[in-house]
C-alpha cells in the first residue's frame, strides 16, 4: 500500500460496506497497534449520499468502539491536489489514442 510507505503510523484501508474490514473493525485495529488518533479519508470522487449520510453514523460508532478521535477529511475527489493529477491523466490519456 502506497500509503503505508509514506506515513509513518498504522494505516488501514476500511470499506463502507460489502467488504472486511469496516470503519470499526479499522479503528479497533488502529487502535490497538497504538494509534491514538484517525483521520478518515474518504477515497470517493464527490460527497454524495454515503458521505452525507452513511459516514457520520459510522465514523461515531467506531469512534465509540475504538476509543481514539477520528477526524474526517474531505473526499480525495474534493482536492485540488487530485483533481489536478486526475486532469493530467485524461490529457495522457487521449494523447496516446491519437
Amino acid at each position: 500500500m502506497l500509503i503505508a510507505q509514506r506515513h509513518p503510523g498504522p494505516v488501514s484501508l476500511a470499506f463502507l460496506e460489502l467488504m472486511s474490514p469496516d470503519l470499526t473493525q479499522a479503528a479497533t485495529q488502529l487502535a490497538a497497534a497504538g494509534a491514538t488518533r484517525l483521520v478518515v479519508v474518504p477515497l470517493f470522487l464527490g460527497t454524495g449520499g454515503h458521505l452525507r449520510q452513511d459516514l457520520p453514523a459510522m465514523l461515531a460508532a467506531a469512534q465509540a468502539a475504538a476509543g481514539i478521535p477520528m477526524i474526517p477529511a474531505i473526499a480525495v475527489g474534493e482536492d485540488d491536489g487530485v483533481l489536478a493529477a486526475m486532469a493530467d491523466y485524461c490529457v495522457r490519456s487521449g494523447a496516446r489514442r491519437t
